[in-house]
């Protein structure tokens, strides 16, 4: 049998290899961010398709069918749930609906820099399909593409409930709102949301620029509001660029030029009357207003580019 295709059950000392690159990741996570060895998940071998991490018992389970191949992505997006669960003080609690994405955002990262940091063996054995991408996750699909099958799939599959719960809705019948919900989540509706809900946080962390983050532990302590602001966005550079700077500079200078033309009047008639000092309040707080505007939507943008120095 093909190495690619094989599962853990199938190769001798499967389960010593893989231990050996948990130990390596946990060598280099516990490094990079400042973490305790001995604060790391358990790892633990199950029979199954299985690969998880439970922030609640703080353990990562593998299972027997898991591919060989493909095992350091999960070896690294496991841990890069820890990591996160354990910088934000959520190891030992059952993770929030929402803290999903931003939780499946560093999961997907900590693929890419186990990767990074494994040596040639390592990921010739255990990433065959170098570093991991969206697309290499979903079979060469796009995100768009995915996105339009899972939404498709679940519009097709439950266009008779969506109609009734709109109708509910509008009638505001929370009890009919409920049944709907309850009868949908029997027939499986929050698969696709759930498969949504990786998809999307995956997309975003593949698109991240990691040579631009050098301090890691900072990106992986930001609020679940700054990683959506930061990172789910629809423009593919995530770095705001020097343009809109510069955009926001003109601004605040046609706001003073604009200030000028129109209080000239008033300065005229000042000066003509020995008043050159007594501008109208209003052409004052104008002036005020669009300097402080551009002062702090520059240093808005300056803020969020720390994260890429």
């Amino acid at each position: 049998m093909r190495r690619k295709y094989a599962q853990l059950r199938d190769l001798k000392e499967s389960k010593k290899q893989v231990r050996n690159l948990y130990d390596s990741a946990v060598d280099y996570f516990s490094k990079e961010f400042e973490i305790p060895k001995k604060s790391f998940p358990k790892l633990k071998f199950v029979s199954g398709e299985k690969m998880s991490y439970n922030q609640a018992d703080n353990k990562v389970l593998i299972g027997d069918k898991e591919f060989i191949s493909d095992i350091g992505d999960s070896v690294g997006e496991e841990l890069g749930h820890f990591v996160r669960a354990k910088i934000k003080g959520r190891v030992g609690k059952k993770l929030s609906q929402k803290e999903t994405a931003g939780d499946e955002f560093y999961g997907f990262l900590g693929s890419r820099i186990l990767y990074r940091t494994s040596n040639e063996d390592q990921k010739k054995n255990f990433f065959t399909e170098g570093e991991r991408t969206f697309e290499s996750t979903y079979e060469g699909k796009s995100f768009p593409e995915i996105r339009q099958e899972i939404l498709g799939k679940a519009r097709s599959k439950f266009i008779d409930l969506g109609k009734r719960y709109r109708d509910a809705e509008k009638n505001r019948d929370q009890k009919e709102m409920q049944r709907i919900y309850q009868e949908a989540k029997k027939q499986g509706y929050e698969k696709y949301t759930e498969t949504l809900a990786h998809a999307r946080p995956y997309h975003f962390a593949s698109e991240a620029d990691l040579d631009k983050i050098k301090n890691l532990r900072e990106l992986y302590s930001l609020s679940d509001k700054e990683v959506k602001e930061k990172f789910f966005k629809k423009s593919k550079n995530r770095q705001p660029s020097k343009g809109l700077e510069k955009k926001l500079g003109i601004l605040s200078i046609s706001s003073l030029i604009a200030f000028l033309f129109f209080s000239s009047p008033n300065i005229t008639s000042n000066v003509v009357g020995g008043n050159a000092n007594k501008l109208s309040n209003f052409s004052i707080i104008f002036l005020l207003g669009a300097i402080l505007f551009g002062v702090l939507a520059i240093s808005k943008l300056q803020k969020i580019r720390k994260y890429f120095r």
